[in-house]
C-alpha cells in the first residue's frame, strides 16, 4: 500500500530536479557564465527538451504550479531558440543572384588525428565533389594516410600545420595563406581564388578549431572563443568560417558571430537539428559543434557525413560568392 505514493514522490522529485537543472543551464546560456562544466551543459540544451516536457507534465498533474510554469517556459524558450534550424530563411545578400555566382563545395571535419579516417575522408571528398577540405587535428600519420589515399589528386593545394592539434586546408583551386590564428587547436586564414565558370571566384576562409569546454576550463574556453571572434572581426564582408568550433548555437560566442553577420549553414538551409559530435565513434549524436558559417555569401546543400574512425561527423555546404555580381 505504501509503495505507490513513494514512487509518485520520487517521480515528482526527479521532475523537480530536471526543471531546476534546466533553469540553471538556460540561465547560463543567456548570461554566458562559464563556471566549471556549464559550457558543456549549455551544449546539451536541445537534449533537455523532451525530458523537460515530461517533467513539466508530471509537475502540472501534481499541481506544482510554479515549477510547472518554469518548466513550460524553458520548453518554449528551447523551441524558439532552435526554430531557425527548421525554417530556411534568407542566407545572404546573394539570395536573388546565386545562380550566377561562382560556387565552392566546402567540407569541414575533425579527424581526431585518426589515420583510419583517411580513405573514408578521401572517398567522401570525391563523393561530395568537395572543392575545399578543412581538417582539424590533422597529425602526421593522418596526413600520410590522406596522401597515400589520393587526397592530392583531387585537392592538390594545401595550407596548414601538421600537428596532432593542427588545422590543414586542402583545395582544388589555388590558395594563399594569410597567416595562422592563435587558437588552442590551431587556425588558418586563407584566400581561395580561381573558381567558378570564368575562374573569377575569390573567397577568404577562416579554418578554426578553438578549445573544447572541458571540466573546470570554462575560462580558457571563453578566452579561445574571444580569440576566434577577434579573428572573425578582421575578415572582409564576404567570408566563411569552418571547422570544429566547439560551440553550439546556444553558446554566447556563437550568438556573437551571428551579431557580426555570420549565418550558420544549418540555419540558412533549415536542415534541422543535426548533431556533429557523438560520445565515441558509434555513439548517439549529442551536440552540433562543427560549423560552416558565411557572411555575404550564399549557403546551400548542407549535409553531415559519417566518417568511420572519428567521433565527429563531417559537414559540407555549397558556398556561393558575390565576386561575379555586377
Amino acid at each position: 500500500m505504501g509503495g505507490r505514493p513513494r514512487r509518485l514522490d520520487l517521480t515528482q522529485r526527479a521532475a523537480q530536479a530536471v526543471v531546476v537543472t534546466a533553469a540553471v543551464v538556460l540561465t547560463a546560456r543567456q548570461t554566458g557564465v562559464t563556471w566549471l562544466f556549464l559550457p558543456t551543459l549549455v551544449a546539451a540544451v536541445p537534449l533537455l527538451a523532451v525530458p523537460l516536457a515530461a517533467a513539466t507534465l508530471v509537475l502540472a498533474v501534481a499541481r506544482r504550479r510554479v515549477l510547472a510554469a518554469v518548466g513550460a517556459l524553458c520548453v518554449a524558450l528551447i523551441c524558439a531558440w532552435w526554430l531557425p534550424v527548421f525554417t530556411p530563411g534568407p542566407t545572404s545578400v546573394l539570395a536573388a543572384s546565386e545562380e550566377k555566382a561562382p560556387k565552392l563545395r566546402v567540407m569541414a571535419f575533425n579527424s581526431m588525428a585518426s589515420p583510419e579516417t583517411g580513405r573514408y575522408l578521401v572517398a567522401a571528398v570525391v563523393r561530395e565533389r568537395a572543392d575545399v577540405l578543412v581538417v582539424s587535428e590533422c597529425g602526421p600519420a593522418l596526413r600520410r594516410a590522406l596522401v597515400a589515399d589520393g587526397i592530392e589528386k583531387v585537392l592538390p593545394h594545401r595550407v596548414g600545420t601538421t600537428m596532432l592539434t593542427g588545422v590543414m586546408v586542402w583545395s582544388r583551386v589555388p590558395m594563399h595563406a594569410r597567416g595562422a590564428v592563435a587558437l588552442a587547436y590551431g587556425g588558418e586564414v586563407v584566400d581561395i581564388s580561381g573558381f567558378g565558370p570564368a575562374a573569377e571566384g575569390r573567397l577568404r576562409l577562416l579554418a578554426a578549431h578553438p578549445m573544447s569546454p572541458r571540466w573546470r576550463e570554462g575560462a580558457a574556453w571563453a578566452a579561445d572563443q574571444r580569440a576566434l571572434l577577434a579573428a572573425a572581426n578582421r575578415l572582409p564582408d564576404s567570408a566563411v568560417i569552418a571547422g570544429d568550433l566547439n560551440m553550439t548555437r546556444d553558446h554566447a560566442p556563437f550568438r556573437a558571430l551571428q551579431g557580426r553577420g555570420f549565418v550558420d549553414a544549418l540555419d540558412a538551409t533549415g536542415s534541422g537539428w543535426q548533431p556533429t559530435w557523438t560520445y565515441g565513434p558509434n555513439g548517439p549524436g549529442l551536440a552540433t559543434i562543427d560549423h560552416i558559417l558565411g557572411r555575404g555569401v550564399g549557403l546551400a546543400d548542407y549535409r553531415t557525413i559519417r566518417i568511420p574512425g572519428s567521433d565527429h561527423r563531417a559537414v559540407a555546404v555549397t558556398v556561393s560568392t558575390p565576386t561575379a555580381l555586377g
